[in-house]
């Protein structure tokens, strides 16, 4: 099994890279915690779950918000297997 890079390169590709990069330059602060520098960019809306690339999807986030936001959709979804 092929490990997917912390930064989704390997997953999204090259638009991906784009629109992520974009996204960062004109978003440097999370948009969770509102302190920390963002330094990923998370789909609201997962690509698995039919979201897009586009930029009413996506947020900018630090790392350990980023960590809490799937945390938390873990979470949920096991609670819903319940």
């Amino acid at each position: 099994m092929r490990k997917k890079k912390r930064n989704g390169s390997k997953r999204y590709g090259r638009t991906w890279r784009k629109v992520r990069n974009e996204y960062i330059k004109y978003h440097p602060f999370c948009e969770m915690c509102l302190t920390a520098e963002a330094s990923e960019v998370h789909h609201i809306i997962p690509i698995s779950e039919g979201g897009k690339h586009d930029k009413s999807n996506i947020m900018a986030v630090c790392r350990e918000c980023h960590d809490e936001i799937h945390r938390r959709m873990r979470e949920e979804k096991k609670n819903d297997g319940r």
